[in-house]
């Protein structure tokens, strides 16, 4: 069978010699570096202030300022608090706890129906802050009470997007490497491909949060950012994977484990960093965006290409498949 007419570099030559003949002094390095950026990750808070995206001098922005500096924050969406019950001793004794929260500014007089009661909290906090939703979250289940409101619709989005999130984020990964053992037919390639995504997709969302933080005084991360770049990076992270397994397979009818890893790495390594510049100049064009949420989502896409491209792909990988090989054998 003709090989493909693959350009040989020396630069994915290289790469492929030393992950391959030096892998422990390739992978460690890496593994610790992008291990800090995927535990940074799991430090984030995100906001589900919508507000907090937008250009500063946008008129809704700006409103918002001014009503909060003129009022207060919680003027602005107060919340409605609901009462099974209109018994004046029950009633009173809800809004007495409730008065003594140390977010409460304020609760504003109550009416009443033939079965229930309303009244509406005025919060110290912004309404779409953490603490905001915190404090909304605490009264439901501590005085057994319905909420609406701006906070409370925030407060139910974070409890769907966390379970969301992490249901998309756990199928994918049982999916994806469902599908890569029967493509491998095997287990171990499997595992260190999807543990080399995972934390490829985690150091990029970590150091691109802390780098917006650290150079442009933004903190204000948009809860949607984790789910919509682990889409996008574990998808393209696992095409970039099956090239280079695919090539695997054939040098390993003639060469032995680590040469066939090493000469993958050089076959493919111009094919698959020639791909992955081209997302990432892609995906980068969102950082031009006035949209801060569209800036970071596509700052962190950018930057996660670019990390699967010429670190993961021709350096990690091949280094833990050698260290592997050498330890059980065989695929």
């Amino acid at each position: 069978m003709p090989k493909q007419n693959n350009k040989k570099s020396k630069i994915w030559a290289i790469a492929g010699k030393t992950s391959t003949q030096k892998p422990w002094r390739v992978a460690l390095p890496i593994l610790l570096i992008v291990g800090i950026g995927t535990w940074h990750a799991t430090t984030i808070v995100y906001s589900y202030d919508l507000l907090e995206s937008f250009p500063k001098e946008l008129s809704s922005r700006e409103g918002f300022k001014k009503l909060s500096e003129a009022f207060s924050e919680g003027e602005i969406a107060p919340t409605t608090i609901l009462i099974k019950s209109t018994d004046d001793k029950i009633i009173s004794t809800i809004i007495e706890k409730i008065e003594d929260r140390p977010l409460v500014d304020q609760i504003r007089p109550f009416s009443e129906s033939d079965r229930y009661t309303k009244f509406s909290v005025i919060l110290k906090a912004n309404p779409y802050s953490k603490e905001a939703l915190d404090e909304i979250e605490n009264i439901t289940e501590e005085q057994n009470v319905q909420v609406s409101g701006e906070t409370a619709k925030q407060v139910d989005i974070r409890k769907i997007n966390g379970r969301d999130t992490s249901l998309v984020m756990i199928f994918m990964t049982v999916l994806i490497g469902t599908m890569l053992a029967f493509q491998t037919k095997s287990i171990r390639a499997p595992l260190l491909i999807l543990v080399s995504i995972l934390l490829s997709f985690g150091a990029a969302l970590g150091f691109s949060t802390w780098i917006f933080d650290l150079f442009f005084n933004y903190s204000s991360f948009s809860y949607r950012i984790p789910l919509y770049s682990f889409v996008f990076l574990v998808a393209l992270g696992v095409d970039y994977s099956i090239m280079l397994m695919s090539r695997l397979k054939e040098e390993r009818k003639q060469l032995s484990e680590q040469e066939a890893i090493a000469k993958s790495v050089e076959l493919t390594g111009g094919v698959i960093s020639a791909a992955g510049l081209i997302l990432a100049a892609t995906f980068a064009v969102l950082i031009t965006q006035p949209v801060m949420e569209l800036k970071v989502f596509g700052f962190v896409v950018a930057f996660g290409v670019l990390i699967d491209t010429f670190i993961v792909r021709p350096l990690l990988l091949p280094s833990l498949l050698t260290i592997t090989s050498k330890k059980i054998g065989g695929n």
